[in-house]
């Protein structure tokens, strides 16, 4: 059955959770590993959704906390929650796994602890209704605490810094926005369940920048990634001290990885790339001398050896001096524009 042929306006008036199941249109797919505490939270944001014909396929990844028993009581009283639990085999083996039983037309990736504000599914369903050359469409992300619920942040370090390029098109125009970072969370796409069948889903060897490394392989086969303004649908992330990401060093060494897994593709630009890995040598360099300043002595030595592994000082001598120079030029201008 399509479901194009008709309005989400339509689609949603009187929707029941028995019908939002029988032909599901969007399907989130959730990761979890003893976020018992938390996915209760996640589900409700679900069922706050105004877009009503969503089935939610939630992956235990051997949880060993209340995980089974708090997901008891959600899928009793709302069947369009399933609840598969099974061994641990790591984020992208679950998530894929999640992928491959959905029957959505749209795929929402979720994390375990993250919110969804309202709207999202009906304004994306719609804009993917609309425009069928978009493969993808994301919104906005927002930070959280968990004491703070209501107050929000612009970065997973809780300051109001901007970071989100919001760019839109497919090829050179995404891939070169995607070579120097990540250009959304996870959680701000929907996208089209036949691009995870044409394209592939995730590269389950990876532990880190997994999502990353996936928008990356599908820019260079040409997935079109649309940015949509509107409000009420935003990813919201949670942040807590458990949160990998908010690690500065391990985040910079995991990016500096991927950017040398990808560094002899045939589609990559050599020297704009060597540039940002050098960006990165350099940013793990400072942050090794940080962590000593602040007595830290067994911990930066554990970075210095990793920073060596990287052949990193070696490799500075290309690039480090007019990285330096670069940042201390934008730093004067900053603090003395011309007048």
């Amino acid at each position: 059955m399509s479901f194009r042929a008709k309005s989400t306006t339509n689609l949603n008036q009187k929707a029941m959770p028995d019908q939002a199941m029988q032909f599901p249109v969007v399907s989130v797919i959730i990761s979890t590993y003893n976020y018992g505490h938390l996915i209760g939270e996640t589900l409700e944001s679900l069922q706050g959704q105004t877009f009503r014909h969503w089935e939610c396929i939630v992956i235990d990844d051997g949880s060993s906390d209340n995980t089974r028993e708090v997901m008891t009581g959600y899928v009793e009283a709302d069947n369009r929650i399933k609840y598969i639990p099974q061994q641990n085999t790591g984020m992208s083996a679950a998530r894929n796994r999640g992928i491959a039983m959905a029957r959505g037309q749209y795929i929402q990736l979720l994390d375990a602890d993250d919110l969804l504000s309202a709207k999202k599914f009906e304004q994306q369903v719609q804009y993917l209704e609309q425009y069928p050359e978009a493969d993808l469409v994301y919104g906005d992300v927002k930070y959280f605490y968990s004491n703070q619920p209501n107050i929000f942040f612009k970065t997973v370090t809780g300051t109001q810094q901007d970071w989100m390029p919001r760019v839109s098109g497919k090829g050179e125009a995404i891939l070169s926005k995607l070579i120097v970072g990540n250009i959304m969370a996870i959680n701000c796409p929907l996208i089209r369940a036949e691009v995870f069948r044409k394209f592939g889903a995730f590269n389950e060897t990876l532990r880190h920048n997994e999502d990353w490394e996936l928008f990356l392989r599908w820019a260079v086969q040409g997935v079109s990634f649309y940015y949509q303004a509107a409000d009420n649908t935003e990813a919201l992330v949670r942040m807590h001290s458990t949160s990998a990401s908010r690690d500065k060093w391990n985040m910079r060494y995991y990016e500096l990885e991927l950017k040398e897994s990808i560094r002899e593709q045939p589609f990559i630009r050599a020297d704009a790339l060597t540039f940002e890995i050098d960006k990165l040598r350099l940013s793990l360099l400072f942050i090794t001398f940080s962590t000593l300043l602040r007595g830290q002595v067994g911990k930066a030595g554990e970075q210095w050896n990793l920073f060596l592994k990287k052949n990193g000082l070696t490799a500075l001598r290309r690039n480090g001096i007019n990285i330096i120079l670069g940042k201390i030029k934008t730093f004067v201008s900053q603090k003395y524009p011309a007048s």
